[in-house]
């Protein structure tokens, strides 16, 4: 498996450089407490609950309705856009993220050429995101990633409909 993770842009900006390398590190934090995990027999299911509860603290926020989509973009920094290349657009009932530079699997890729280890860390590492979008009133979904062969990762929060299933 060919995956291309390089950044694009920013690459001479001295700030989002150092952002990078900073994530970078946590993945690499992710990546020797999973191998270490595996080394005890552990499953690594905690690991999806502590990055999701990780992500529900320091990334969510609390909403006292159900926001617009539009409002959800606000849960981007300019910073984390440009570390990790995103693209936010925002259309009808739905906001779409598509990261075309991931610094964790740039510190996977470092560590190991096992794309098993990397889908499985970046699956870790999103529930993050997951966490992000538990918001009432919306979906999220992950709908392509690197690991299919798509070019980038694209995920997606839905409003919730009047008639869709709880």
């Amino acid at each position: 498996m060919r995956i291309e993770n390089r950044p694009h842009r920013y690459t001479e900006d001295s700030v989002i450089t150092s952002q990078r390398q900073g994530t970078a590190g946590r993945g690499e934090y992710l990546y020797y407490i999973a191998e270490a995990a595996k080394r005890r027999g552990i499953p690594l299911d905690f690991l999806y609950e502590a990055v999701y509860c990780w992500g529900k603290e320091c990334l969510g926020r609390e909403w006292d309705r159900v926001p617009e989509p539009e409002e959800l973009t606000d849960l981007f920094t300019e910073t984390a856009n440009k570390v990790w290349e995103n693209e936010i657009t925002v259309s009808g009932d739905e906001i779409r993220v598509r990261m075309h530079h991931c610094p964790f699997l740039t510190a996977w890729m470092s560590l190991t050429d096992d794309p098993a280890c990397w889908k499985e860390l970046c699956a870790i590492a999103m529930e993050a995101d997951r966490a992000l979008f538990d918001i009432p009133g919306y979906t999220y979904e992950l709908r392509e990633t690197v690991f299919d062969g798509c070019e980038s990762c694209l995920m997606a929060a839905r409003k919730k409909q009047v008639n869709d299933n709880v």
